[in-house]
C-alpha cells in the first residue's frame, strides 16, 4: 500500500489539496465457518484415538471419525482472497472575494475483492468428496463517487454581529459488480 497527499497554491486566491492511498491483502486461509465442517469444530468433535493418517498413508476419515478429517481439510482443502483498495480525493478552493469562497471536491473509493475457494475430493466425508471436487470463484467491485460544491458567504455585519451562509450540493455515484461461478467433477 502507499499515500500521496499533495497541496499547491498557485496563488492567495487558489488553492488545491489531493490525498490518494492504496492498500492491498492477500489471504491464503483455512474455511473454519463453525458448522460441522470446520477445522476447529473437527478437531474438537473427532475422538482423538483415530490417527490422521492410515496405514497407506492417507487421510483418515468418516466411518472412522466422527466428521471430516480436520487435518486433511488444513491441508487439501484452498481459499485465496485478494483485495485491493483506493481511496481518493481532490479539492480545489477559490476565494472570489474576501467575503465569498467557492470550493468544489471529487472523491472516490474503489474497491476490488476476488477470492477462490477448492474443496478436495480427497477429503472423505464432505460434500466435495461424494462430487470429485467442487471450485468456486466470486469477484466483486464497487465503486463510489462524490462531488461537492459549495460557496460560503460571511457578510461584513459590523463589529458586533457575525453570519456565514453556505449553500452547496452533492452528487454520488455507485457502481457495483459481482461474479461468482461454481464447478463439480474434477478428475
Amino acid at each position: 500500500g502507499g499515500r500521496l497527499n499533495l497541496d499547491f497554491n498557485p496563488n492567495n486566491r487558489l488553492s488545491f489539496s489531493t490525498s490518494l492511498s492504496f492498500s492491498g491483502d492477500h489471504d491464503d486461509r483455512i474455511e473454519n465457518d463453525g458448522s460441522d465442517k470446520g477445522i476447529i469444530t473437527d478437531a474438537v468433535g473427532d475422538s482423538p484415538m483415530i490417527p490422521i493418517r492410515d496405514a497407506a498413508g492417507e487421510f483418515t476419515g468418516p466411518p472412522d471419525l466422527e466428521y471430516p478429517n480436520p487435518v486433511a481439510l488444513a491441508t487439501l482443502n484452498d481459499v485465496r482472497a485478494r483485495t485491493n483498495t483506493l481511496l481518493g480525493n481532490l479539492e480545489a478552493r477559490l476565494r472570489v472575494t474576501d467575503r465569498l469562497l467557492f470550493t468544489s471536491r471529487f472523491g472516490l473509493d474503489n474497491v476490488n475483492l476476488r477470492e477462490d475457494q477448492f474443496e478436495s475430493r480427497l477429503v472423505t466425508g464432505t460434500y466435495a468428496s461424494s462430487s470429485d471436487g467442487v471450485a468456486k470463484s466470486g469477484y466483486t467491485q464497487a465503486n463510489r463517487y462524490v462531488i461537492d460544491n459549495f460557496a460560503t458567504l460571511s457578510p461584513n455585519l459590523g463589529e458586533r454581529s457575525e453570519l456565514t451562509i453556505t449553500g452547496g450540493n452533492s452528487l454520488e455515484f455507485n457502481r457495483s459488480e459481482f461474479n461468482f461461478i461454481r464447478g463439480e467433477g474434477f478428475s
